[in-house]
């Protein structure tokens, strides 16, 4: 059986699956050959796209058929909101448009795709900004999603039908008329931000406080490190382990909800002791995942992945996890997400790049449940063909910054009858079973 696309992020690498093209469709059915012009989409399409995703995905959740969030309520209404910037990034060989980033007034963004063969909306939060493309795991998410753009661009003449239908829904161009049969209402399945809603921490300023001192770096502290936020995050939110904590002759007994959801990055004064708690927990979270301060003596915290897994049951989970490839867990993953437990990625571009391994927090699903009708040319018999777009839920650790939906993947699969012209997987690995 054809795997699925499935998610996210890395975060992260972009989702995409190329089917062969129906030669023998007819009617509104027959795709012909595009013009390249055709499949481009600009700016001015791209903002429309984005206005109507949010728009539709506000209306569609208020209906009976969806669900949102744990407390069901319904999603942020972007209606009033206007765009404060955009963005469009190319091919640095070609200039071709790839994909264009809107940044709205009051928080929130969307990253929709230059081109009509792959899927219209990457990327979106409707709270979160999206100002700092630099930072890891951000960075690598921008190159992966450039990366299978292009490959969509070589590979496909044409869209894939599923993705055709989708670009008319957020364009509104769907065509009416009678048809023989009745297709289900889109739907919207949203868990809401589980972790987000407690917790957007970072690495630097108070986070820090009981770091190893550097005198090169800021706050003369090393960073927390990305694996100790992650980890202290989901402690936040699992609010466990219930224990006194200890470091260098302090103590503290833990308090999670008087843990603030964001600390100063910047702040090198004395913390309060509520934000003390949170450093106490990420310098405890780093010695049980056995990090490294400081890497050939930067201002660089590493983490290996592996080891996150141990440290959370060395911080008294009864599961630290279990460590996989995305493409292996993503059932799991979805499982977990679905039911409310958040689950730790890691990527990089490469095995042994330190400086751009990444290891940060899922914390949300989202899909969009859609249907439309199709005859079969061969046997004429019109059916509602079922389709979903599914978004993970990314908590970078950067103090919020950049958090929000992303349609990212593991791998895809070029054939509708199985011949696969080459399968791409990226270093992107997920710790899913995370129990208290």
């Amino acid at each position: 059986m054809k795997k699925l696309i499935k998610i996210i992020v890395s975060a992260f690498f972009v989702c995409f699956s190329i089917l062969s093209c129906q030669k023998d469709n007819i009617d509104s059915q027959q795709i012909q050959t595009s013009n390249v012009n055709d499949l481009h989409v600009t700016s001015d399409v791209a903002l429309e796209v984005s206005n109507n995703y949010f728009e539709i995905s506000n209306t569609t959740s208020k209906s009976n058929s969806s669900r949102i969030g744990r407390d069901g309520k319904g999603l942020i209404d972007m209606k009033d909101k206007k765009v404060k910037s955009l963005k469009t990034f190319k091919d640095e060989k070609t200039q071709e448009e790839l994909f264009h980033l809107f940044r709205y007034e009051g928080g929130g963004f969307s990253i929709i795709s230059a081109d009509k063969r792959m899927t219209p909306v990457l990327a979106f939060s409707e709270s979160n900004d999206f100002e700092n493309e630099e930072l890891a795991g951000i960075k690598e998410w921008i190159m992966a999603t450039k990366m299978g753009i292009k490959k969509v661009k070589k590979d496909l003449k044409e869209p894939e039908e599923k993705d055709k239908r989708l670009w008319e829904i957020f364009l509104k161009q769907s065509k009416g008329g009678r048809v023989a049969v009745t297709c289900q209402p889109d739907q919207i399945f949203d868990t809401g931000r589980f972790v987000d809603a407690v917790a957007i921490w970072g690495q630097g300023g108070e986070y820090k406080f009981y770091s190893p001192t550097d005198n090169g770096c800021q706050c003369q502290k090393k960073p927390a490190g990305c694996a100790s936020v992650a980890m202290a995050m989901i402690m936040r939110y699992h609010q466990h382990p219930q224990t006194t904590m200890s470091f260098n002759g302090a103590s503290f007994v833990t308090n999670y909800p008087t843990m603030a959801r964001i600390l100063s990055g910047s702040s090198c004064a004395l913390p309060s002791p509520e934000s003390l708690q949170v450093a106490m927990l990420m310098r405890l979270c780093g010695g049980a995942a056995n990090s490294g301060y400081g890497v050939f003596g930067s201002c660089n915290t590493y983490t290996y992945p592996w080891n996150v897994d141990d440290g959370l049951s060395f911080m008294g989970f009864s599961n630290g996890g279990n460590s996989g490839s995305l493409s292996d867990q993503y059932n799991n993953l979805k499982s977990d997400l679905m039911n409310g437990f958040p689950v730790i990625f890691s990527g990089t571009q490469g095995m042994f790049n330190l400086n751009d391994w990444h290891i940060w927090v899922g914390d949300g699903y989202r899909s969009y449940r859609y249907e439309y009708a199709y005859t079969d040319p061969r046997t004429e018999i019109t059916r509602c063909i079922s389709n979903k777009t599914e978004w993970i839920g990314m908590n970078w650790g950067w103090d919020g910054e950049c958090n929000g939906y992303f349609y990212a993947a593991y791998e895809f699969d070029t054939s509708q009858n199985g011949t696969n012209y080459g399968t791409y997987r990226s270093y992107l690995n997920v710790i899913t079973g995370i129990r208290k």
